[in-house]
């Protein structure tokens, strides 16, 4: 059974200036047994703070699994649409009809949409295909439960 190309299923805003802050904990966990010690606060991130052009950043849902291992289905993507793309860049393009999410690459002269699961073929620039880059994804989400 081949696997789902990777599309975006919902695109939402971001509600900037929200004033969201998390705390940041400045020690890393540590596969063994950590030290209380350790464990302090050191910073708050707010997530307005990851975000460079408001007006233009977007969260979009994945689904599909041709960008595996870096996004998964259900990934959560923020995207800004400022962004000039650059090689290695994971994008979300206009492809046919839908909104995929590739890596861009550009090599001797050539520029191709790839996917980082090697089951699903590159798609070259130059070879009359209909791509508009929508945006460039700055950070992803993951679900873990």
């Amino acid at each position: 059974m081949k696997e789902r190309e990777a599309t975006v299923v919902a695109v939402s805003t971001i509600a900037h200036g929200q004033g969201h802050a998390f705390p940041l904990f400045g020690a890393r966990p540590a596969a063994g047994f950590p030290s209380p010690a350790d464990n302090f606060l050191e910073d708050e991130v707010a997530l307005d703070d990851l975000v460079e052009h408001p007006a233009a950043t977007f969260l979009v849902r994945v689904s599909g699994l041709s960008m595996a291992p870096t996004v998964w289905d259900r990934d959560l993507l923020l995207v800004d649409r400022a962004l000039e793309p650059k090689d290695g860049d994971v994008l979300v393009v206009a492809l046919g009809g839908e909104l995929v999410v590739k890596r861009l690459q550009l090599a001797l002269g050539c520029a191709q949409l790839v996917s980082d699961n090697s089951a699903y073929p590159a798609v070259k620039l130059d070879d009359g295909a209909e791509a508009v880059c929508w945006g460039v994804a700055i950070y992803a989400i993951r679900p873990l439960r």
